[in-house]
Formats: C-alpha cells, sequence, structure tokens
C-alpha cells in the first residue's frame, strides 16, 4: 500500500508491506523484494520514502559489513547469530539485508538504545497478550521501518507500541520524525 501526504515543503511516501514468510518459495520472495525496489524507485525523486511493514525477518546482529544500514541494538532473545537461523529463515534475512544496500536504506530503530519490550514487533501464537519476561523466545523483531540514508535524520525515534492492544500478533511500529 503506497499513502503519499504533501506537505509544503515535500512530499512523503509511505509504502506498507507484507513480506512473504521464511517459508514460501525463494522465487516469491525475491518478486516481493523486486516489486518493492520498482514501486520505491518510481516514487523516490518525489520526497523522502518511508517503508513500514512486517518483513518475517529476524536480523539478530549485523554482520560486519551490514554496520551502515543496520544499527547494533537489535532484539536478540536467542542471543545467536544469523548463521544458527534455519536455512529459509536465513535466505529471507539475506534478500532482505540485500535489498536494504542495493536502494541504500538504513533501519533507524536498529541504531537506538531501548528497552526490549519497545524492540519487540512480533509475538508467538499462544503467547497471550504482549507482557513481561521480554527475554522469551516467544517474542521476536520482525517489524521494521526503512528509510533511504539520505533521508535518515527525518525520523527521530521508532518504538514498537506493545502497549496498545489491537487483535494481531504484531505490534504497532511507532515512529517519531524531527520537525526540521
Amino acid at each position: 500500500m503506497l499513502a503519499i501526504f504533501n506537505g509544503q515543503a515535500f512530499q512523503l511516501n509511505f509504502l506498507i508491506v507484507y513480506a512473504p514468510t521464511s517459508e514460501i518459495r525463494s522465487q516469491e520472495k525475491e518478486a516481493f523484494y523486486e516489486s518493492l525496489t520498482e514501486t520505491y524507485n518510481k516514487i523516490r525523486d518525489r520526497g523522502p520514502t518511508i517503508i513500514l511493514g512486517d518483513f518475517n525477518v529476524r536480523i539478530l546482529k549485523p554482520d560486519d559489513d551490514d554496520s551502515t544500514l543496520i544499527g547494533k541494538y537489535l532484539l536478540n532473545n536467542t542471543q545467536e547469530g544469523p548463521e544458527h537461523l534455519p536455512p529459509k529463515q536465513e535466505e529471507s534475512r539475506t534478500i532482505f539485508i540485500q535489498t536494504c544496500e542495493h536502494n541504500d536504506w538504513v533501519i533507524p530503530q536498529t541504531f537506538q538504545k531501548k528497552q526490549k519490550h519497545k524492540q519487540i514487533t512480533h509475538r508467538s501464537i499462544g503467547t497471550g497478550a504482549f507482557a513481561p519476561p521480554w527475554d522469551s523466545p516467544s517474542y521476536a523483531q520482525l517489524d521494521y521501518l526503512l528509510i533511504p540514508q539520505r533521508w535518515r535524520n527525518l525520523i527521530k525515534d521508532v518504538n514498537a507500541r506493545t502497549d496498545i492492544a489491537i487483535d494481531s500478533d504484531h505490534a504497532l511500529v511507532w515512529p517519531s520524525f524531527t520537525s526540521n
């Protein structure tokens, strides 16, 4: 879904996405990210574009090569790195990160240290309401906000809102913007 907000200084574009799960065939995952890139390329010159949604990806921790797009503040309730992900999840992570690199997108919420309940965006089925203990493996960070490096300073903060009750296994991802 694309939402466009016309401001006095510039147009602000929001792409809201739902990425395929890791169990989907590789070709379908690649087609999703190719379509996302194509849509982004059509609107990228019209103003800042924020991509927000459920990417169905566990980043866990950045590789050394990812340091410009992924910060060091990630939810990692397993204390393991991406090399310990099942192969299909590792593939989804790789395609996601390659797409971010290709488009020069950063994940701003990973550059800000915060409490775990402000990082958690997903709870496993059967977990019940979002509630402590927050270090449970039943919680994950699967939803992200992406923004082109050029517009990174537009985002002041990004938090998961586990305190807002919605009928979903996902928490809202709540960005705050700078007013400059």
